[in-house]
C-alpha cells in the first residue's frame, strides 16, 4: 500500500492516524507479477471495419512503445510532443498544408510494461489513401531526417511546462506520487522529469524513431462509414 499527502498538514499528526486507521492490517505478498515479454508484430497488420452512423474515417497507426522505466521513454515524450498538437509535424502538414485532417494527433502511453506509440487521424473517405500515406511518410521523414533544434526546444517547453501545469493541486501531487511510487520512480520522482526531458537530444529523438517507428512491426486500424 502507498499513502501520499500533501498539504499543509502536522506529518506526526498524520502518521498517527494512518498507524491507527490501517496499522493492524497484515502484511501479504504482491499479488501482482511481472509483465511478460512485449512482442511486436512480426509483418505489418491492417484491419478495416465498417460503422453505421459514421461520417468520417478513423485512422489508428500503432506501434510496440516503451515503458517508465526505460530511459527511451522521455526521448519518446519528446518524439510525440515534435509530431503532436497544433504547432507539430502531423497538424501542420497533414491539416494545414494538405487538408486531409479533421483532427490528427499523435499520443503515447507507458506503463509497467511496454505501452504504445500511436496516431490518430479523422479524415473524409475520399481523402483516405492520402491520409494513411501521409502518416506514413511523416514518420519515415521523421526516421531518416530527425528533427530541428528549434522542434527540440519548442517540445521540451511543451512538455515541461504541461508537466508543471499537472500538479497545480494538492490532490494532483498526490496521486503523482502515490503512482510514482507504485511503478518503481519513486515518490519524488516528479521533481526529476523535467530533468530527464531536458537531458533528451536531437540524437536521441532520432535513435528513438529508427528504433520504435519500424513500419514493418506496426498495426493499422481503419473505420469507416458504410458505402
Amino acid at each position: 500500500m502507498v499513502i501520499s499527502v500533501v498539504g499543509d498538514v502536522e506529518p506526526d499528526e498524520v502518521l498517527e492516524r494512518i498507524s491507527d486507521l490501517f496499522g493492524d492490517l497484515a502484511a501479504s505478498a504482491p499479488a501482482a507479477s511481472e509483465p511478460g515479454p512485449a512482442v511486436k508484430p512480426a509483418s505489418p497488420v491492417r484491419i478495416s471495419e465498417t460503422e453505421a452512423g459514421k461520417e468520417q474515417a478513423h485512422i489508428m497507426y500503432g506501434f510496440l512503445g516503451t515503458d517508465y522505466l526505460s530511459d527511451d521513454y522521455y526521448g519518446m515524450e519528446v518524439l510525440t510532443a515534435v509530431l503532436s498538437g497544433m504547432g507539430g509535424r502531423m497538424f501542420m502538414e497533414l491539416r494545414e498544408r494538405q487538408g486531409l485532417a479533421y483532427a490528427v494527433e499523435a499520443f503515447s502511453v507507458g506503463g509497467v510494461a511496454p505501452g504504445f506509440f500511436g496516431v490518430y487521424m479523422a479524415t473524409a473517405p475520399k481523402n483516405l489513401p492520402a491520409a494513411v500515406g501521409g502518416i506514413k511518410k511523416e514518420l519515415e521523414r521523421i526516421r531518416d531526417e530527425g528533427i530541428t533544434p528549434d522542434e527540440l526546444s519548442r517540445a521540451k517547453s511543451y512538455l515541461v511546462g504541461n508537466f508543471e501545469l499537472s500538479l497545480q493541486t494538492n490532490l494532483d501531487t498526490a496521486s503523482l506520487m502515490a503512482a510514482d511510487e507504485l511503478y518503481g520512480l519513486g515518490y519524488d520522482f516528479f521533481r526529476r522529469y523535467p530533468q530527464k526531458i531536458d537531458a533528451v537530444s536531437e540524437s536521441d529523438v532520432r535513435r528513438i524513431a529508427e528504433t520504435y517507428l519500424d513500419q514493418q512491426n506496426s498495426v493499422l486500424t481503419i473505420i469507416t462509414p458504410p458505402h
